[in-house]
């Protein structure tokens, strides 16, 4: 099936059905692989030829080039060519294999050719240097994730640096003195405040002045009435 004669399926979808169907494809041909008791050298060479003719077809079928997940099956199989000192390194930096697929590989590779107890050693050492890889990489990878977690600090150092410079900032407005143009600002503002109040002091009470001036104006009139009432009842 090729990306024109999928039908309704579009060419997306298509595609990540072929990655996932290579990726699958791949685990399980190392799964496989690793399950052989015994590995010659002519056994080794048809699994090359077989894995080459496997990978044209799948090329061709899904039009994808090069073929994701390819080299997870390439490294295990080229494994079995390696020496004790060189696959005691690539066991230390291929953590994604098991330790059963690693195992298999020191058992059938170089370590076909050892008595037992030389073949054990070389196991063991190869294992060991796997499990030290594998611990490792969960470890890089707790450490990713905890990161990812935690909020930037950043954010908060920032917000505390400006609340901490508008703190400073108006404590140095509070100490700074007054220039004159300000101050003269200050007290105008302070005589407006003090206006309306000392308008409403006067309106309520009467000046004294006025009041003194009213009272004899008052008493003048009240002689005048009685001036007046004394000269009618006289005949």
């Amino acid at each position: 099936m090729s990306l024109q004669s999928s039908g309704g399926v579009s060419p997306f979808a298509l595609r990540q059905v072929w990655l996932e169907v290579v990726r699958q494809l791949s685990h399980q041909l190392v799964e496989s692989y690793s399950r052989a008791k015994k590995c010659t050298t002519e056994g080794r060479g048809l699994m090359t030829l077989d894995l080459s003719a496997l990978r044209q077809g799948l090329e061709k079928l899904s039009r994808i080039k090069p073929l994701p997940h390819w080299d997870h099956v390439l490294g295990f199989v080229n494994a079995f060519y390696l020496q004790e000192a060189e696959l005691t390194a690539w066991a230390a930096a291929h953590p994604l294999y098991t330790a059963a697929q690693v195992q298999s590989v020191a058992e059938c590779g170089c370590g076909a050719a050892k008595g037992k107890k030389e073949r054990l050693a070389l196991v063991a050492t190869v294992t060991q240097a796997h499990a030290e890889a594998v611990a490792a990489a969960r470890a890089r990878s707790a450490q990713q994730d905890k990161q990812m977690a935690t909020p930037a600090p950043s954010t908060v150092e920032s917000g505390s640096s400006h609340a901490g410079s508008r703190s400073r900032a108006g404590s140095r407005a509070a100490s700074r003195p007054l220039t004159p143009s300000a101050a003269h600002d200050a007290e105008v503002n302070l005589k407006q405040q003090q206006q309306p109040h000392s308008k409403d002091t006067t309106s309520s009470a009467p000046p004294a002045s006025a009041a003194s001036a009213a009272a004899p104006s008052q008493h003048h009139d009240a002689h005048s009435h009685a001036a007046a009432d004394a000269d009618a009842d006289l005949p």
